[in-house]
């Protein structure tokens, strides 16, 4: 097995989970393996965007959904997780 069979077969995957979690090494890098044209240009931008817009939404719905309810615990000495009770209604407000 070598990088190019790698890249081509993996590499728009990568991409995505990549995305969802860090974003902008991975991005840059998978620039570099379209410019080599190990990965087609369009897809990348694609998969990226898919893959950077679902990690923000998630994230945020998880911190919509936490807020007040983590952090004050840390804060307060009480390192346990309390929890949002109406975790739905905070989040339909967004």
């Amino acid at each position: 097995m070598n990088w190019e069979f790698l890249i081509g077969n993996n590499g728009y995957f990568v991409l995505l989970i990549g995305t969802f979690l860090e974003g902008e090494t991975i991005l840059i890098l998978a620039g570099l393996a379209a410019h080599l044209a190990y990965l087609y240009l369009p897809w990348v931008i694609v998969v990226a965007f898919i893959g950077t817009l679902s990690g923000d939404q998630l994230f945020f719905t998880l911190a919509a959904g936490m807020a007040g309810s983590f952090w004050p615990g840390i804060f307060f000495g009480r390192a346990v997780w309390v929890g949002c009770k109406d975790w739905w209604s905070v989040t339909r407000r967004y």
